[in-house]
């Protein structure tokens, strides 16, 4: 019988282990928005109809978005797809999805599993990295 550690619906044999999974987790919610969301530029107006190419945009370019381009966000967690944003709404878009992952990935629990008790007993654990940011 062995006592294991779950985080972000990965297994680990220690506490170490999964602080520092959690530690991983905080670095990738920062930089790496393509996880939890999909962006896309797109052109034209309500009116006119809008053009929406299937470029996606990367990392950088999602973390930095250009004030005279017009977005569309999908969040791959939700399911919600909002279109038209500025620049300044996508930060906004970007930050919302980014809870809803951290909300799905249960970010801010480890979760402590001891098999050798009877019955097994189950014991959350507060991650030492701060991912109160990044959930509700």
């Amino acid at each position: 019988m062995a006592v294991l550690y779950f985080y972000a619906f990965e297994k680990y044999s220690s506490e170490a282990e999964a602080q520092a999974a959690a530690t991983a987790l905080l670095e990738r919610m920062q930089n790496n928005p393509t996880d939890w969301m999909e962006v896309k530029e797109i052109t034209g107006s309500q009116e006119a109809g809008w053009l929406m190419p299937p470029t996606k945009l990367t990392d950088a370019e999602i973390l930095n978005p250009d004030e005279s381009k017009t977005y569309t966000a999908y969040s791959k967690i939700s399911g919600s797809n909002v279109m038209p944003l500025t620049a300044a709404q996508l930060e906004e878009k970007r930050n919302e999805f980014r809870v809803f992952y951290g909300d799905y990935l249960r970010a801010n629990v480890i979760t402590k599993a001891d098999e050798s008790t009877t019955p097994p007993t189950e014991t959350t654990i507060t991650p030492t990295t701060d991912m109160s940011d990044f959930v509700s």
